[in-house]
């Protein structure tokens, strides 16, 4: 199974942690996708996927690991503060798109 380990959850939750798990696993593993890209991809793709499974009128949180360095200018930090920037602004676009959605950055 991979790097998933022991974290196989039952039902409805259980099934988007084991989508999640192989997805993120496929993206670095199989497809050899850079760390930079899978930071702010891996997140779109994965939220979008969510949302997929997600009935329309359900209510639910996306919650994003985000960084303080995305409220700062770092210098020789540029890729890693926009990275973060990217993912805040993603959030903020999650929750104006979908009302029944709490999307929060976690730093």
């Amino acid at each position: 199974m991979g790097w998933q380990g022991e974290h196989r959850g039952t039902g409805c939750q259980g099934m988007v942690e084991r989508f999640c798990w192989s997805f993120l696993s496929r993206l670095i593993l199989e497809i050899n996708i850079p760390a930079q890209e899978l930071n702010v991809k891996g997140t779109y793709l994965i939220t979008q996927s969510f949302f997929c499974l997600l009935p329309k009128s359900s209510k639910a949180s996306v919650i994003t690991v985000g960084s303080m360095v995305a409220h700062l200018i770092s210098p020789g930090k540029s890729s890693y503060v926009l990275r973060k920037l990217a993912l805040k602004r993603f959030n903020e676009l999650v929750a104006l798109e979908n009302p029944n959605v709490q999307a929060v950055v976690f730093h």
